[in-house]
């Protein structure tokens, strides 16, 4: 499968996935949503910023990261699916399926106008995360809990050699990595890298140990690379920061 079909396979999802997210929440305006419905709308939501991701949607990627992250806890039952929270979100769904089109047809996008669009709605989703940071602020004082601190998390990742023909590059995981927070360093693994006369420009040779300061659990990374897991060899490390887990990387990669 080339990558204009796979592009054609993504918008087709996009669009059915799109119609269940509207369906859910136009259900849920009706009475109480079920968890399944909840956990429909999340996945749907999921499932379209990991696969822009793929294609380099940057805008795509980044107005659903907010919306699935509301979404997130709404799930977790830290906010309340209220109506004004549900036109929220279905004023949303119209946004991602702007996005959506503008990827099928760049020829016709308006990059001022779609982010003159999401900047509201942005600014509306950001209270709610707002609200639910500061209840959970809140309570932790309240139980004297420690305030949370970034980890250091050595990530060491080799894509098959198939992997760049079905659209799978790493440089577009590296950059979705740093929506998670900062990518502190990178070393390339040349090790499998053969004699300029037998490379295959297609193939991938290179492997990659990445140094990520951030404070999202293992379980976020992970979807980061949800979509090649099945593609690639990956280990992700917590380790000590900050100094301690540059020496670290630099030992391993030696």
């Amino acid at each position: 499968m080339d990558m204009n079909q796979l592009m054609q396979t993504f918008l087709a999802e996009s669009r059915d996935l799109l119609e269940d997210m509207e369906r859910h929440l136009l259900e849920a305006e009706r009475g109480e949503p079920s968890p399944d419905a909840v956990n429909a709308i999340f996945r749907a939501a999921h499932t379209i910023k990991g696969s822009g991701g793929l294609f380099d949607l940057p805008q795509l990627v980044g107005f659903t990261h907010v919306v699935e992250s509301v979404l997130d806890l709404v799930r977790d039952e830290a906010l309340s699916l209220s109506s004004e929270l549900i036109g929220l979100l279905l004023v949303c769904c119209d946004h991602i399926h702007a996005l959506v089109e503008t990827a099928a047809d760049p020829s016709h996008a308006d990059p001022v106008a779609l982010a003159a669009e999401a900047e509201p709605l942005l600014a509306q989703l950001q209270t709610y995360l707002q609200r639910s940071a500061c209840g959970v602020t809140a309570a932790a004082v309240a139980q004297g809990a420690p305030e949370k601190q970034s980890g250091y998390w050595r990530i060491t990742l080799k894509l098959f050699a198939d992997a760049l023909r079905f659209g799978n590059s790493p440089l577009k995981l590296i950059r979705n990595l740093r929506s998670l927070g900062s990518v502190e360093s990178i070393t390339t693994d040349i090790s499998q890298l053969p004699a300029f006369d037998d490379l295959d420009p297609e193939a991938n040779y290179l492997g990659f140990q990445i140094l990520l300061r951030s404070d999202a659990d293992r379980a976020a990374i992970e979807e980061v690379f949800e979509f090649v897991r099945e593609d690639c060899d990956l280990e992700i490390v917590s380790v000590p920061a900050p100094s301690d887990a540059a020496e670290l990387l630099s030992a391993e990669a030696a």
